[in-house]
């Protein structure tokens, strides 16, 4: 949003979802420039100016439900979360731009809506903290779907005729190497992230130099070998089953 023409009103610094990692910016990166670049791609997988107005307000939407915050609530509801009253106006943009009426984006994230044993709808009150959490997860799925969607849609556009199918099959595919941060005080979340990162590198490392290597020695076969550094006394710092942090 930092590059899109209402930059002004969407400053990275005034969202909780973007703000969090106190790095708001890139030195040499031009936003404006990427933003221009990625309307241009999303043109060229074929959607309409409708459908990537319809995208960049799920975006929009998303930014403002992590704006949204809970107070305990009172009366018949006490026990449960209601809207702080300084948020009703973010819960209103945001329920614009997800295309939902206000009560209805209120009831989801304060309730947990379940089938009783007999078949009948119930409910159950969240606290306040509750209903943030069920604020990140619905902004985490809605997030997904969106990405999902947005693969699919790539994938449909580099699709052959259906003559061709048969034979050839164009796809792309996302390998997510998680992304490995570096902060003063990380959270829980991010150091699973972190370990995870850790685990993928330990796996590289053995499979495309360790054991091609260990390979090409029983085969004779003359090469430069490539050092690389081994992680395994930091996998084995978090996952050991002695003294282990995860232990």
């Amino acid at each position: 949003m930092k590059g899109s023409p209402d930059a002004a009103k969407y400053r990275p610094e005034n969202f909780h979802y973007l703000n969090t990692g106190k790095c708001t910016s890139i030195d040499g990166v031009d936003d404006l420039e990427h933003y221009n670049r990625t309307m241009r791609a999303l043109q060229c997988i074929d959607l309409s100016n409708d459908m990537i107005n319809q995208l960049v307000s799920i975006l929009k939407g998303l930014l403002w439900l992590g704006n949204i915050n809970f107070v305990g609530a009172t009366g018949e509801a006490e026990g449960g979360s209601a809207l702080s009253q300084d948020t009703v106006s973010v819960a209103t943009l945001c329920s614009q731009f997800l295309g939902l009426q206000l009560p209805v984006l209120e009831k989801s994230l304060t309730c947990r809506m379940f089938f009783s044993p007999r078949g009948s709808m119930a409910r159950i009150l969240l606290s306040a903290e509750q209903a943030r959490n069920m604020r990140d997860s619905v902004g985490k799925l809605l997030y997904q779907c969106l990405f999902d969607w947005l693969i699919e849609r790539v994938n449909d556009s580099l699709r052959t005729p259906e003559s061709q199918r048969q034979t050839l099959k164009c796809y792309i595919g996302v390998l997510d190497i998680f992304g490995f941060e570096r902060f003063d005080v990380n959270s829980f979340e991010q150091l699973c992230i972190n370990f995870s990162n850790e685990k993928l590198h330990g796996f590289f490392n053995e499979y495309v130099f360790s054991v091609e290597q260990k390979a090409y020695q029983e085969e004779n076969i003359d090469v430069a070998f490539v050092k690389h550094e081994d992680n395994k006394q930091c996998v084995e710092l978090l996952e050991g089953q002695t003294n282990g942090v995860f232990t």
